[in-house]
């Protein structure tokens, strides 16, 4: 049996931008989601607004400030012709 690869899910935090990503409120769900297999990528550092990647996130989830920069990254995802999950 072949083992499916789930696919990626982009977590933005608030304003804990400069704790570690495991002190930050998302951690949890992100310890989870990693392990039923998915991708996950935690941003502290509001890095979506120069973030680049082949690979397109299913998910975005955003805590507190991570949630308007969710809906930021949403928007510039789907002007730029790109894929909006």
């Amino acid at each position: 049996m072949s083992e499916q690869i789930l696919p990626t899910v982009l977590l933005l935090n608030g304003l804990f931008m400069y704790q570690p990503a495991e002190l930050t409120p998302l951690a949890p769900l992100g310890a989870a989601l990693r392990a039923e297999g998915f991708r996950v990528i935690i941003d502290n550092h509001r890095q979506t607004q120069t973030w680049h990647s082949d690979e397109e996130p299913v998910a975005v989830v955003g805590h507190s400030r991570g949630g308007w920069q969710a809906f930021v990254f949403q928007r510039r995802q789907y002007e730029s012709g790109r894929f909006v999950p």
